[in-house]
C-alpha cells in the first residue's frame, strides 16, 4: 500500500500536500492493469475529492473494493 506523510507527501492526482484532516483513498501496487485508465493510481495515495473527480473513479471504486473485500476475507491475492 502507498505511503502518505501527511503536511509532507503531495497528492498523486493534484499536486498539493496532504494534510492533517485531508480524506485520502491510498493504492497497492500493481492494482490496476496497464492497460486500464487507473493505471496511474498504482501504489500512490490522493485525496478522496480528487479521486472521486476522475472519469475513472468507478472502474478504480470497483476494482479497490474488489481487492478489500478479498483481502478482508483473507483470500490470497498474490
Amino acid at each position: 500500500m502507498a505511503m502518505i506523510i501527511r503536511g509532507k507527501s503531495l497528492c498523486h492526482i493534484c499536486g498539493l500536500v496532504v494534510a492533517e484532516g485531508d480524506e485520502i483513498q491510498l493504492f497497492p501496487p500493481a492494482l490496476f492493469a496497464s492497460s486500464s485508465d487507473a493505471e496511474h493510481l498504482n501504489d500512490s495515495g490522493v485525496h478522496l475529492a480528487c479521486f472521486e473527480a476522475l472519469p475513472e473513479h468507478d472502474e478504480a471504486a470497483a476494482v479497490l473494493g474488489a481487492y478489500l473485500d478479498r483481502r478482508e476475507a483473507g483470500d490470497d491475492l498474490c
